[in-house]
């Protein structure tokens, strides 16, 4: 069997989620997805001061707005898997040299270098690097991008989304997306020219510098620190700094900006060709030219969606621990998909035999009353041998029932969370991870003082602990009752 052949029957069997691209910024949550060559978006604006500079200021307003984006996208139950994308402004990133490595020897040296290089304690960063050049002189070498950031940024919005039942698949920012689109979408850019990138947003202003398709260098800069009336000379300041970093570290020279701004685009090109001599040109996709710059970000987030997991070798800002919990959610889908869809065979099995089964019996009747007519004697053996198939499918029909009987009982540990939540609960679906001994349950309730009483009468039981019922997980449904969903250890 070859590779190709392998892979498509692995993932038919344990398909993988679609993962889509969710851009965070101060002002907007957008999330895209790309299907079949074809884009699923939405997007909600955020009222000023729920994230300030790259930072979670009002935690309520913003996973009520992640619930709303997500109700939108999915069903409210339902995991939506996202490569989530920060702001540029909240990561710091630099280019350094290695001689040529592989394997082990490669990831411990570039450790090593980004522990050295990281411009906050290593201690409380999440940083992570990845290869984007090699430099044939000097023995050859190759080049690492290494991205830095406050792991408690990561952890704020990591906690958020996976309360608001995002499952976040990897964390990178901004600059690392839009480098991404260019290099694969951007029409006419040829990867082995260098590039400056210029990305107006609504948010600020962020300075780029392209290298073999890759990011090499990134600076953004908020409007909120810009004064009134110096656009101009900023970016003159700023490309100029681009221009004199790139000649101090690199041969050659830099000879066009590709602009991604939906607004004041005209005003920038002509200041940049009035006063550098760089070509300037808009930014244009292949296949996504319908989508407007602002949508820029989140897409190049979505392609990276697109990558198999077990390639995505690139940069993650995650907390250590991200890609094994997806992997134990892909097990997990794993286990339910093929559990219903044996129980859903033996089910119907079962039901083929009671039909058949009647069937016979029906017939066998019949028989028996033409015989008490006077049957012919040539018939008889007709009979028997439909009798002798009428005993083996009851045979048959009495092993699957005694298959059915001897089945596991339910566990202790459901019997007992059956007992206590009474008639006034319903459990929809128990999780139970025996590793850390940690338990979820969804369930349903008459009213959200019952989902109240049934997480008191869990706090009470005194082989559990740490019950914890969000507030936030407490959803009316259209038939009055409420949705839930309660956590505990199991002491």
């Amino acid at each position: 069997m070859g590779k190709d052949t392998l892979r498509k029957l692995l993932k038919f069997l344990n398909p993988s989620p679609l993962v889509g691209g969710l851009e965070i910024t101060d002002s907007s949550l957008k999330y895209l997805r790309i299907r079949n060559g074809e884009t699923i978006k939405s997007s909600l604006g955020l009222p000023p001061g729920v994230i300030e500079e790259g930072r979670i200021k009002d935690r309520r307003t913003f996973i009520a707005a992640l619930n709303s984006l997500h109700a939108r996208i999915a069903p409210v139950k339902k995991k939506a898997h996202v490569i989530a994308s920060l702001s540029s402004g909240s990561v710091y990133s630099q280019v350094f040299n290695l001689p040529f490595l592989s394997g082990k020897s490669l990831v411990d040296a570039a450790k090593l270098n980004l522990q050295m290089i990281s411009p906050i304690d290593a201690k409380t960063a999440y940083y992570d690097w990845q290869a984007v050049g090699e430099i044939a002189s000097e023995g050859g070498q190759l080049e690492i991008l290494g991205a830095f950031i406050n792991s408690a940024i990561v952890d704020e919005f990591t906690d958020a989304l996976r309360e608001a039942n995002f499952e976040v698949v990897t964390i990178e920012f901004s600059s690392l997306a839009l480098a991404r689109l260019v290099k694969e979408e951007g029409n006419g850019v040829d990867i082995k020219q260098p590039y400056f990138l210029l990305d107006v947003s609504g948010d600020g202003l962020n300075f780029m510098i392209l290298r073999n398709g890759n990011l090499y260098f990134s600076y953004f800069h908020p409007w909120k620190s810009l004064a009134a009336g110096s656009l101009d000379e900023f970016i003159k300041k700023e490309v100029q700094r681009l221009i004199n970093f790139y000649a101090a570290h690199w041969s050659g020279q830099v000879g066009e900006v590709i602009l991604l701004s939906s607004a004041l685009s005209k005003e920038i090109t002509a200041l940049l060709q009035e006063n550098f001599r760089l070509e300037v040109r808009q930014l244009t996709l292949k296949n996504y030219d319908k989508l407007l710059p602002n949508w820029f970000g989140v897409l190049g987030a979505a392609l990276r969606g697109l990558v198999p997991r077990s390639q995505d070798d690139l940069i993650s800002l995650a907390a250590a621990g991200t890609e094994e919990r997806y992997y134990r959610w892909q097990i997990m889908n794993f286990i339910d998909i093929w559990r219903n869809a044996i129980l859903a065979s033996l089910g119907f099995i079962f039901l083929a035999f009671i039909i058949v089964d009647s069937f016979f019996a029906h017939n066998l009747n019949a028989i028996k009353r033409q015989l008490g007519l006077g049957l012919a004697a040539p018939a008889v053996n007709e009979i028997t041998q439909l009798q002798d198939g009428a005993k083996e499918l009851n045979r048959l029909v009495e092993l699957a029932s005694g298959a059915a009987k001897q089945s596991p009982k339910r566990s202790p540990l459901f019997e007992k969370l059956n007992v206590i939540a009474g008639q006034a609960v319903a459990m929809d679906r128990v999780y139970a991870d025996y590793t850390n001994n940690s338990v979820l349950v969804n369930g349903a309730a008459a009213s959200e003082a019952a989902a109240i009483n049934f997480k008191n009468r869990l706090a009470a039981e005194p082989n559990f602990a740490d019950v914890f019922l969000p507030l936030a997980s407490i959803e009316t449904n259209p038939d009055g009752t409420v949705s839930f969903q309660v956590s505990l250890k199991i002491k």
